[in-house]
């Protein structure tokens, strides 16, 4: 009942090495598949967590806009009330006028850097 009984030695041989070959194959093929799953896993991990940075550095991104918005806001309205303390008829552009200046000039070039 065994098909391979009326072959001979050789042919037996020969289709041991390549069933031995298909099955060496197969196993490579697999151990292949389950390591590049494995390999994926670790990417879908590292990306999780790239993006969990990146959540946390763009909230830290928007806190700086927002603070960096709130100082050129109040030196626009400082600088607003300084000029129109400055363009009343009896203005003086004196000591302390001109610290307040230079204090709003220092305020915005630090907000443009």
């Amino acid at each position: 009942m065994n098909p391979l009984a009326d072959l001979s030695a050789a042919v037996k041989l020969t289709l041991t090495l390549v069933a031995l070959v298909l099955v060496g194959l197969l196993l490579w093929w697999l151990s292949t598949f389950f390591s590049a799953k494995t390999e994926l896993k670790a990417i879908r991990r590292g990306d999780a967590a790239i993006a969990a940075q990146a959540k946390v550095n763009n909230a830290k991104a928007r806190a700086r806009d927002a603070e960096t918005d709130a100082l050129a806001t109040a030196t626009r309205q400082q600088a607003d009330a300084l000029a129109k303390d400055l363009a009343r008829e009896n203005a003086r552009f004196d000591s302390a006028a001109r610290a307040e200046y230079y204090r709003l000039l220092n305020h915005a070039l630090r907000g443009a850097e």
